[in-house]
């Protein structure tokens, strides 16, 4: 039988893969890419304008009525939408940084280690409908890089009312802070805080732990869904302990978690992150967060939260030094 098209193929988070599950991403048709690249590239080499408004009109036109015919690998890699609804009651949240067109929750399945993980080694599909955590804000901020984001008066987990947040800081270089919240709904606040779930005991494990057991627990699976093929080349889907990598740094309040990662203290990680900032317009990117289970009574694993990134102009929707979120 066929696997399940939507199942991103994951690695181990040490780096390493399982003899199935080394697999490349998605192959996407890039005729549509190429044709735009084309067009562009006559624009600039001295053609006059009126002759590249023509051009950019005939690019809009094609992609209106022209639809890309999948073939049957198509079918295969491409992700397809999310087959369910989050269930429980939709959290109300304050006005976001960034316009939501820009952001949402991921629609892709991820592998993750099942309930009998550490006798057969077998990951199971996880819809992103079952996540823990719903993605409450993305901010993005242009400005010298401070730590302990939640600390300064213009965050955004001051103004929401959710009973806990989980927020992950990336200092990207040179000077981008991008930010992610993930809100605990108010019905799970009881299961997820004080009970007695696989997934309660791996939170409070990372909670009152140290550090180093933090950077061996939160595990970042980036997916590059959409973009030039030298991005998808260099962001593989690979579930990783970035703690391990990079310097990632703590904080706490009484109604949140922070993970500072410092991206700039890794060279292929920085290489990495300077082409997804000047490709950021044409890419679509998904991060999913992990807690990883290494005991048999923290598994299965489970998705805490998940963000999809689209087409971002930075220079557009970045917050300068001074600027506070909108009322």
């Amino acid at each position: 039988m066929d696997a399940d098209p939507r199942v991103w193929r994951e690695g181990d988070a040490d780096g390493g893969f399982d003899s199935d599950e080394d697999a490349p991403g998605p192959t996407w048709s890039q005729a549509p890419a190429a044709e735009e690249d084309v067009l562009r590239a006559e624009a600039v080499e001295g053609m006059d304008e009126r002759t590249a408004e023509g051009n950019q009109a005939l690019l809009r036109r094609r992609k209106t009525s022209q639809a890309v015919v999948p073939t049957a690998a198509h079918h295969h890699q491409q992700p397809q939408q999310r087959m369910g609804r989050r269930t429980g009651r939709k959290t109300e949240h304050p006005p976001c940084p960034i316009s939501r067109k820009h952001w949402c929750e991921s629609d892709l399945l991820y592998k993750l280690r099942g309930a009998n993980y550490l006798e057969d080694h077998v990951k199971e599909p996880v819809d992103c409908t079952e996540s823990i955590f719903e993605l409450g804000a993305v901010d993005l901020i242009n400005r010298k890089h401070k730590e302990h984001i939640c600390a300064q008066e213009d965050s955004w987990v001051h103004r929401s009312s959710a009973p806990f947040h989980f927020v992950l800081y990336l200092m990207v270089p040179p000077c981008y802070a991008l930010v992610f919240y993930w809100v605990l709904p108010e019905h799970k606040r009881e299961e997820v805080l004080e009970g007695d779930t696989p997934f309660a005991r791996v939170l409070q494990g990372f909670l009152d732990g140290s550090d180093e057991h933090r950077n061996r627990t939160f595990k970042l699976i980036p997916t590059a869904v959409e973009g030039p093929w030298l991005v998808r080349k260099a962001v593989r889907s690979t579930p990783t302990l970035i703690g391990c990598r990079l310097l990632q740094t703590y904080h706490f309040g009484k109604n949140y978690v922070e993970v500072d990662v410092n991206i700039a203290t890794n060279r292929v990680a920085q290489r990495t992150c300077s082409l997804l900032v000047g490709a950021m317009k044409g890419v679509v990117c998904d991060l999913a967060i992990v807690l990883e289970g290494k005991e048999e009574d923290t598994l299965p694993e489970a998705l805490l939260g998940t963000v999809r990134m689209q087409k971002v102009d930075l220079a557009e929707v970045s917050r300068k030094e001074g600027e506070f979120l909108p009322t």
